[in-house]
């Protein structure tokens, strides 16, 4: 059994990946959507939240203690948004309280 592991999120303009990582930096389950770029911001949320569901339902998922997003910026830590020029629906995205509900 696998504890204290991480779910990883890699958003970028082509794909939107995501990992469960244990301690080790083992990789226990993946899941990746196209993204949907030229969609408006709810769309590209909904790939996002589709990639988090499927490793929501990966064995391990109860030991998640923290996501890690890694997206194209700018990205404002002190707001939880992002703003990447490849994907302008996200102009101002509020990403860490999104990704919060869903997870």
């Amino acid at each position: 059994m696998h504890t204290d592991l991480v779910a990883a999120l890699d958003i970028g303009g082509t794909k939107i990946a995501g990992a469960l990582i244990d301690g080790r930096g083992g990789i226990l389950a993946r899941a990746q959507r196209p993204t949907p770029a030229k969609e408006d911001g709810e769309r590209v949320m909904g790939a996002v939240s589709g990639v988090l569901g499927e490793l929501r339902e990966a064995s391990g998922w109860d030991a998640v203690r923290a996501v890690g997003i890694g997206s194209a910026g700018p990205v404002d830590a002190s707001e939880g948004t992002v703003s990447p020029v490849n994907v302008p629906a996200w102009r101002g995205f509020p990403l860490v309280a999104r990704v919060r509900e869903v997870t």
